[in-house]
This record gives C-alpha cells, sequence and structure tokens, in this order.
C-alpha cells in the first residue's frame, strides 16, 4: 500500500510540474505562432478543449490553462481547416461507431478466439 500511495503522490507531482510549466508557457506565448505547425502570422485562434483527459498523452502542444480548466492551443488558418476536415470525416463515419461490435467502452467483443483472430487478420 505504501509504494500505491507513493507511486499516486509521484504522478501528483509530475502532474501539478507539468501545469506550472504550461501556465508560464502560455503567460509568454507568442500569440501570432500556431503551436502545430510554426507559422507565423495575425490570424491565430485558441482552440480550448475542456475534458477529464490528459490531452499531453496526445501531444505536449496541449497547454492547460488551469485559470479556464481546459486545454489550448493556438492555430493558424491551415491547422483549423485541417482540423475541421478531421472532424467532420469522425462525425460522418460516426466516430467508433463505424467500427462494428464495440462496447460502451470501445471494446470489441468477440464470442470466441477464432472470430478474434478473423477479425484481427481483416477477414
Amino acid at each position: 500500500m505504501k509504494e500505491l500511495l507513493k507511486h499516486l503522490g509521484a504522478n501528483f507531482d509530475e502532474i501539478e510540474r507539468s501545469e506550472i510549466a504550461d501556465k508560464e508557457f502560455l503567460e509568454t506565448l507568442d500569440r501570432n505562432i500556431c503551436q502545430v505547425c510554426g507559422s507565423v502570422g495575425q490570424d491565430r485562434r485558441t482552440l480550448r478543449i475542456s475534458m477529464l483527459y490528459q490531452l499531453k498523452e496526445i501531444s505536449d502542444v496541449f497547454k492547460y490553462d488551469e485559470d479556464n480548466n481546459n486545454y489550448r492551443i493556438n492555430m493558424c488558418k491551415g491547422c483549423r481547416s485541417t482540423l475541421m476536415s478531421h472532424l467532420g470525416t469522425w462525425i460522418k463515419e460516426r466516430g467508433r461507431l463505424a467500427v462494428p461490435g464495440l462496447d460502451d467502452d470501445a471494446i470489441i467483443g468477440f464470442s470466441s478466439a477464432e472470430e478474434m483472430i478473423a477479425y484481427r487478420d481483416g477477414k
């Protein structure tokens, strides 16, 4: 139990250090730079995402804004357009529902090992 608590404490310490670094980054952020592609210009917009998920697991360009309790990223018009296209495709394909047999936790259920192997092998 002691080891588990020590491990959890270390994780919380790492999250706190990361949030402090993000706050410092956001305070000095040049709002004319796209955080995705690095282009410089005046037409930058801020994407804000609020969810109970560590978006830094996806990319370290996401910075946590603790004042607004969300993640944010500045993007140029080209990167926004690409993001919107990907979101549109995902929604048109109905997200994870494009993959048949998923339960609410996005886990594919198989009735047998053979069925799982056939799915894996694309049969």
